[in-house]
């Protein structure tokens, strides 16, 4: 029921940006499902679903899980540990992250051990133990479990992402950086792959390098509003270095200038159309109830009101901090300018013979 609502289009209208968000949207909806079991799916028999009333248990778990609804996981889990627990491995598996959920995290690292003393390449219950090390701030046990996990499993892009977010929480850019263009090399057409390097090779002060990450992450996706920043944050560092160290430094920033100027243009462009959208969205899908419509117009109109409004403060922040971005460069610029006028200036009364006090052009 819920996958089909969302896949027939009625929450998105035909567009790249809404199109990628109804997709992950898809994986994410968890707060529907427990409604669902609540409302409809627990008042029923289940039985006549036959062996696919499993997979909605399991499924329900998961979700309560992620919800924090831990009389909802106990109440499917026992219907499946009634049936399942003495051959399956994989109810034992959601026995052991009910545990988890609960903080027992001895209980559980017990049940994920004995699993891979049974077997020990089991790519889901080693990945469950290295859960389990983040929950309890383990974060240099995880990473040695991790690269022992990678391996058995060298082409697992999820392991590979987990390990840079490890790395960059440890501040170890180097290798967080290696994991990266691993990424790269197994999936060169997702745009968060590129923009991720990009923003490690920024950190790391690679401002000549990190750009083309950035162009390519929006070659890919044009809407990808952080690689966007990421080339005005670049540019802005590239010109204010530029400008303390080449004597071409007026030509070459108004290249960065020219940069921070199109990526301004474009993430204003892009929240424009997000807040315009989202407006359409709203109006589309308001229902008015004939026998409550004017306590539903004034409702809506609030709900609307305070989504406006919210998405408007968050353009005007953006809009603040990229004009800060493009004062500092003219400040620096301006600076620049202002020493080469005293120096210039110093040079001729020195020729002269005459001490005369350089004045300021710029403020």
């Amino acid at each position: 029921m819920i996958k089909q609502k969302r896949e027939n289009g009625s929450y998105f209208p035909n567009n790249t940006y809404f199109q990628q968000q109804q997709n992950i949207e898809n994986h994410r909806a968890h707060d529907e499902i427990v409604d669902l079991w609540t409302d409809v799916l627990a008042k029923r028999n289940l039985s006549s679903l036959g062996d696919e009333k499993w997979l909605i248990l399991e499924q329900v778990f998961k979700s309560a899980l992620h919800c924090s609804k831990q009389s909802i996981a106990r109440h499917c889990l026992d219907q499946l540990e009634k049936q399942f627990k003495s051959t399956s491995r994989r109810v034992t598996t959601l026995n052991a992250m009910y545990h988890e959920s609960i903080d027992d995290f001895k209980s559980a690292d017990d049940i994920y051990s004995n699993l891979l003393d049974e077997n020990e390449t089991d790519a889901i219950v080693q990945k469950r133990q290295i859960s389990l090390l983040k929950e309890k701030n383990q974060i240099r046990e995880a990473i040695s479990k991790l690269n022992t996990y990678l391996q058995l499993y060298q082409a697992d892009q999820e392991a590979w992402s987990e390990l840079c977010d490890l790395y960059l929480s440890e501040h170890e850019y180097v290798k967080a950086s290696f994991c990266a263009e691993e990424l790269l090399l197994i999936n060169p057409h997702n745009h968060l792959n590129h923009e991720r390097y990009a923003s490690i090779r920024y950190s790391q002060g690679d401002y000549e390098g990190a750009p083309s990450y950035y162009f390519s992450a929006l070659k890919i996706n044009p809407t990808n509003i952080r690689a966007l920043y990421g080339i005005i944050l670049t540019s802005t560092n590239l010109a204010t270095n530029n400008s303390s160290s080449n004597s071409r430094s007026n030509e070459n920033n108004q290249g960065f200038t020219e940069q921070i100027q199109w990526a301004r243009e474009q993430i204003t462009q892009k929240y424009l159309e997000m807040l315009k959208w989202s407006c359409k969205i709203n109006i589309k899908h308001y229902q008015i109830d004939s026998n409550k419509t004017t306590r539903s117009i004034y409702l809506y109109n609030n709900i609307l009101a305070q989504e406006l409004e919210q998405k408007i403060e968050q353009y005007a922040s953006m809009h603040h901090r990229i004009y800060e971005l493009e004062k500092q460069i003219s400040d620096t610029q301006n600076e620049l300018v202002n020493e080469q006028v005293e120096q210039h200036l110093l040079d001729q009364s020195s020729s002269a013979g005459v001490s005369r006090k350089p004045f300021v052009l710029f403020f």
